[in-house]
């Protein structure tokens, strides 16, 4: 239904008593197939181009039908009319006879307008165009999870379960059945695969590195096209109906590979910008993994290099102070505290004038 600003519309012309072509253009207003009723005798007054389409009456046809040439199940839905004008707007389910004989299950909504006529509209939808509404809903609702889990498959601490995340993401996204990763491994030429989701055993263990040439850009093959990798044979061998290879780019060097198919659908809309979002975020992965590590191996060498220190300065038996510009000691050896009289704790953060009693050009030297 368009707005309820309509239903005070029609109520307005109602009271006013105004012509049916203005309540017509109102009525046309609504989205939905819609009836305006008499509820007192069961006529329609009027329908909108909706309800035309719906039920293959013309106009002129609903203009004073009776609801029961309409609704073979007539005294059920009286009752549901008859309750909604008490009780506020119901919704209830039921069958309609089309101009042509034909029986449509329907979903029908009673919207009863209070006004001294006793108005009301039968707001009216086929029960397959409600299911298929439904499903589209939960379909979107699932590409809005599949896109989140992506996004979370970034933060994955290692890349296996990171790379698997993202493959169920695609899966969701695209439908796509089979979905692969390769990867470049230590120094071997060839991509072997890394991850995978469905029956990814119908591509193959790894791809020849003389390959890389008809895999440096985004492909979608389709049955009728030549099979220029092993990946495209492997597909047509299978029964595919599509295959997407994506190259997965690092330092402007192709590293890896993307790809999905499907045996059973056709590609579907925004196959190829879909596919490009998931390689973006698996190169993120790998990315983000690279950095972690290398922050792990510099934080690795600075730890190691402090233990070393303090081994040094703990071994040596010469006393030895670190200070800052400030003079304040950051660290002190054992052999320093003992010959001062000092725990180590104590002498750590404390002045060094404070430890050290000396001449008055101490600090100054």
């Amino acid at each position: 239904m368009k707005t309820r600003q309509s239903i005070y519309q029609l109520m307005n012309l109602l009271r006013r008593d105004v012509g049916s072509p203005e309540l017509a253009a109102v009525l046309d207003l609504f989205t939905e197939a819609t009836l305006l009723i008499d509820t007192s005798s069961g006529y329609i007054r009027l329908g909108n181009s909706r309800a035309t389409q719906l039920t293959g009456y013309t106009k002129n046809d609903l203009h004073g039908l009776n609801l029961r040439l309409l609704l073979p199940d007539y005294n059920s839905a009286e009752k549901e009319i008859f309750t909604a004008e008490s009780e506020g707007p119901r919704s209830f389910q039921t069958t309609i006879i089309t101009y042509l004989g034909r029986q449509t299950p329907v979903e029908i909504k009673v919207e009863p307008i209070h006004s001294e006529g006793g108005w009301g509209l039968l707001v009216i939808e086929p029960v397959a165009t409600q299911r298929k509404r439904q499903a589209e809903i939960a379909i979107q609702a699932l590409r809005w999870d599949a896109l989140r889990a992506l996004v979370q498959s970034t933060r994955a601490l290692s890349l296996q379960p990171s790379f698997e995340m993202a493959l169920e993401a695609g899966h969701n996204l695209t439908g796509a059945g089979i979905l692969a990763l390769y990867r470049l491994l230590g120094h071997k030429p060839n991509f072997v695969r890394y991850a995978a989701f469905g029956e990814s055993e119908v591509l193959p263990e790894e791809l020849e590195g003389v390959e890389r040439i008809h895999l440096q850009k985004p492909r979608l093959w389709t049955p009728g096209k030549l099979t220029t990798t092993s990946l495209n044979r492997s597909a047509k061998l299978a029964g595919f109906k599509y295959l997407v290879t994506y190259p997965l780019i690092e330092n402007n060097l192709l590293q890896g590979l993307l790809v999905l198919g499907d045996k059973a659908s056709n590609p579907p809309d925004q196959l190829m910008q879909v596919s490009q979002l998931i390689a973006d975020a698996v190169t993120a992965s790998i990315e983000t993994k690279f950095l972690i590590n290398n922050l792990n191996d510099r934080i690795s060498l600075n730890e190691l290099a402090i233990e070393t220190s303090q081994a040094l300065s703990e071994s040596i038996k010469t006393g030895l102070i670190i200070t800052g510009i400030n003079l304040v000691i950051s660290d002190i050896n054992s052999a320093a505290a003992s010959r001062l009289g000092y725990n180590r704790e104590e002498a750590i953060n404390a002045p060094l004038g404070n430890i050290i009693i000396g001449p008055p050009d101490l600090g100054e030297a």
